[in-house]
């Protein structure tokens, strides 16, 4: 994203780019003064995306470093533009931003 692009642009591009249901994306925000926040957020967002329970998924650790995450996290939320993180988990494709916000995008059926 560049100085001139808005945010409801990238998010329009993205939507665009991945050509996904509306309803399998999910956009959710975390307390960004919270320090686990951004973890728990992601686990509890793509369990509610691949319906299953919070304590029956894998450790977010086994697809992403969260202790380098949450310290990006930290560190860009008071940068100018924010910093982005994205990854796959369990099957679904996970973007971060430092602003506090995460879009989830469903695995293909």
């Amino acid at each position: 994203m560049n100085n001139n692009t808005t945010r409801a642009e990238s998010v329009a591009a993205a939507d665009a780019f991945f050509e996904t249901d509306p309803e399998s994306v999910i956009r959710t925000e975390f307390d960004t003064d919270e320090s686990d926040a951004v973890v728990v957020t992601v686990v509890t967002t793509v369990a509610t995306i691949v319906d299953e329970a919070v304590d029956a998924m894998p450790p977010l650790f086994n697809s992403i470093d969260t202790e380098a995450m949450t310290e990006l996290m930290a560190h860009g939320r008071h940068r100018p533009h924010p910093t982005l993180v994205s990854f796959s988990y369990h099957g679904c494709y996970v973007t971060v931003s430092s602003r506090g916000e995460i879009i989830v995008v469903a695995p293909p059926e």
